[in-house]
């Protein structure tokens, strides 16, 4: 199967720290160019929406994109900072995986406690004083219920301590979603 990342917009509501994708420098997405992209996908694509943060886009345009995916049969997963599920939880049944980041603005009123875990994951972007000055273990210590994916910071010209990351992945492993292992596997191949 086919797999494409989509960025829908570079537009984000966010100013994260690790953002990989410099969002606020970025020119705006053309739409017409965008609907001809997503015309030209085989039949069965597995299609990220991905930016800059998908949910701001307008639901109409949304509708529109999903409506061709889905008549050549692709799945689609989203990364989002969460204003998807704000503005459009209408069209989450469309949506296979969500990828939840933005997890270190979670507050004590969480607003999505009862997401099922196999469909949204939880993202925990970690640099390495994260694993160092017990960030991450406060973050899994109030919101219990939460098995997070952790994947170390990963920007151009910024580099992690791998062997912090599996030392606390081994640690940790149980209280984990299950895919950070393979994180550590994918990224770990990246600095070597």
């Amino acid at each position: 199967m086919t797999e494409v990342e989509l960025p829908l917009t570079y537009k984000c509501n966010w100013r994260c720290d690790y953002c990989l994708v410099d969002t606020h420098n970025q020119p705006p997405v053309d739409f017409d160019l965008l609907l001809e992209r997503v015309k030209g996908f085989a039949p069965n694509t597995e299609v990220t929406f991905s930016g800059g943060e998908p949910g701001l886009l307008p639901r109409a345009k949304l509708e529109l994109i999903i409506s061709i995916l889905k008549e050549k049969n692709c799945t689609i997963d989203l990364v989002t900072n969460g204003l998807f599920m704000k503005k459009h939880p209408e069209l989450l049944p469309e949506i296979g995986e969500v990828l939840y980041h933005c997890v270190e603005n979670l507050t004590d009123d969480i607003e999505f406690p009862d997401l099922d875990q196999d469909r949204f994951i939880y993202v925990a972007i970690a640099f390495d004083d994260d694993f160092l000055n017990g960030t991450l273990v406060d973050l899994m210590d109030r919101y219990p219920h939460i098995r997070f994916l952790v994947s170390p910071e990963l920007r151009p010209g910024m580099k992690s301590d791998m062997v912090l990351f599996r030392n606390f992945v081994k640690e940790h492993k149980d209280r984990l979603h299950p895919r950070t292992m393979s994180e550590y596997i994918r990224n770990i191949s990246k600095t070597d």
